[in-house]
């Protein structure tokens, strides 16, 4: 920023009159047209109105959709309560869990090693082997 923009910025941040008018100025241009799109051919204009009617019908699936998920995300946080509820208890020390409670089959950790070693291996951008149909890794040029 020059030092003339920065001192034209001052004198606006300083001049609450002159901000008013501004802003009056911009008022009336909001929803007026810049005649941009009618200067188009009118192929585009009407490319123009059925992008805009498509856009349309999609916002009405999103909004069905972003309703639908908000119902289904309470549903489920009642169901989640009572275990959070309890988890909070253990956390806090206010509740020490039962024997039963704490039958636990540590091998299950141990069976989601492999997908998560997979994983950061897909995050760190290695490549997947391309498989044949029994589930064997394909040699180079075959396909």
């Amino acid at each position: 920023m020059s030092s003339q923009e920065a001192s034209l910025s001052a004198l606006i941040a300083q001049n609450p009159h002159l901000q008013e008018a501004i802003a009056a100025q911009l008022g009336r241009l909001v929803g007026s047209s810049s005649g941009y799109v009618e200067s188009l051919p009118s192929e585009v204009q009407r490319r123009i109105k059925a992008l805009k009617k498509l856009h349309s019908s999609y916002l009405d699936v999103q909004s069905d959709f972003l309703k639908d998920l908000h119902l289904l995300e309470a549903k489920y946080a009642k169901k989640c309560d009572s275990a959070f509820a309890k988890r909070a208890e253990i956390v806090g020390g206010k509740y020490e869990p039962t024997e039963e409670e704490c039958d636990y089959d540590s091998e299950e950790d141990e069976e989601d090693e492999e997908p998560k070693a997979l994983a950061a291996q897909l995050k760190s951008g290695a490549k997947i082997a391309e498989l044949d149909e029994d589930g064997n890794e394909k040699k180079g040029g075959e396909g």
